[in-house]
């Protein structure tokens, strides 16, 4: 099992490779980091990450590597 954040950075690469510009989260990993954005995420998902903005976010951050 790798470190969170080294498995979240590693699939982000191979992704963007593949131009496919996604994340999967674990909810208890994001629930352990903050409840209530865990929560907010499952119940009301738009408003938490507007679709546009979260794949620039992912495609900006991808570039990095």
């Amino acid at each position: 099992m790798c470190v969170v954040n080294e498995c979240r950075r590693d699939q982000i690469r191979e992704n963007v490779l593949l131009k496919q510009y996604y994340c999967d989260v674990d909810v208890g990993h994001l629930i352990s980091f903050n409840e209530e954005l865990a929560h907010r995420l499952v119940t009301e998902p738009a408003e938490i990450i507007p679709l546009v903005s979260y794949l620039n976010t992912l495609k900006g951050f991808a570039d990095q590597f």
